[in-house]
């Protein structure tokens, strides 16, 4: 774990809707974030050896979550990192990200198990251990950086979570 400013990011790639996490389109096999990192891997451009981008994702509430989830209507949107100024490449979405500082973790397992750590860090580490070393949570959307060379969402992976953080003032009483 680690706390690190990051400039502005630009994360080029094709966007899922999702209502929450639990919702039923999700557990039924209708994933819009499975079907996003399939049309990003299905392009010709993402293909072969010589491919260097980095696999990235972003991640932003488009409301509050409902009650019963950890989170709720939100985006999801995997690619490939690009530098602000870059073109797009072809049909794809592109989000900037702003110059922001984050709560850096690294996660390492197999993808399934993702969910699980950000349920971890939504219903144990944000309210009860963050309090304690002085952040919490900014508004600004999360990133997930996969491991340079990694190039599947599937399987084992080695990836950061970025949250963006704000310091608060630790009550010492």
């Amino acid at each position: 774990m680690r706390i690190e400013g990051r400039g502005p990011t630009r994360v080029d790639g094709y966007g899922a809707q999702v209502l929450a996490s639990a919702s039923p389109a999700i557990s039924s096999g209708g994933d819009p974030i499975k079907r996003a990192f399939e049309k990003l891997f299905s392009e010709p451009a993402t293909q072969g050896a010589e491919n260097k981008q980095t696999l990235a994702a972003v991640c932003f509430a488009t409301t509050p979550p409902p009650k019963q989830d950890i989170d709720g209507p939100f985006v999801f949107m995997p690619g490939f990192l690009s530098e602000p100024g870059e073109l797009v490449v072809g049909p794809r979405d592109s989000v900037l990200i702003p110059a922001q500082t984050y709560l850096v973790l690294t996660f390492s397992g197999d993808s399934s198990d993702i969910g699980n750590m950000r349920f971890t860090l939504a219903e144990e580490f944000w309210p009860r251990v963050a309090p304690f070393l002085g952040i919490e949570r900014a508004i600004g959307p999360n990133l997930m950086i996969w491991q340079e060379g990694g190039k599947t969402p599937n399987g084992p992976v080695v990836l950061e979570m970025w949250t963006p953080i704000k310091p608060v003032r630790i009550n010492p009483h």
